[in-house]
């Protein structure tokens, strides 16, 4: 190999030192929240017509929604390709029982007579939160998630 090749090596190694130290720094100094919330969502009517009695109605039942810090992750930096992951704080987010429906306006305490638009499905997500200030490489916040096939 060339002296430059060796010398542009070299360099690479030692940014990727400084870096991983950096990233060590941040973590260690930063101050994590634990969240466990549990929290029963709402049922958002959306009227056909709003200037009709007896109007349809279109019900979206949000379940159940749950947020937990995920405390898994490994609180050190190391020099492995994903090292960026570390950086942010984890965050599961469950959305459970979701519905939608229709029933008339007049049937509206009668839910045994609604119109099942879906089955009742899930979602599960990932939230992640920089514990730093944004890169170009690094965004503030992460978040993916999985939506089963709905059922109609």
């Amino acid at each position: 190999r060339s002296q430059l090749e060796k010398a542009v090596g070299s360099q690479c190694k030692t940014v990727k030192t400084l870096t991983v130290s950096e990233g060590n720094t941040i973590v260690d100094s930063h101050k994590k929240i634990v969240l466990d919330v549990d929290v029963c969502a709402p049922r958002i009517l959306l009227p056909e017509d709003t200037k009709e009695e007896d109007t349809l109605l279109l019900i979206l039942d949000l379940g159940k929604l749950s947020m937990q810090t995920d405390l898994s992750t490994p609180r050190i930096v190391n020099s492995d390709d994903r090292w960026q992951d570390h950086l942010y704080d984890q965050y599961r987010l469950n959305m459970t029982d979701l519905n939608c429906m229709i029933l008339r306006k007049s049937e509206n305490q009668q839910f045994n007579r609604r119109l099942a638009v879906a089955d009742k499905f899930n979602i599960s997500m990932s939230l992640g939160v920089l514990m730093c200030s944004p890169t170009p490489t690094l965004s503030k916040i992460r978040l993916s998630g999985y939506l089963p096939q709905i059922s109609f």
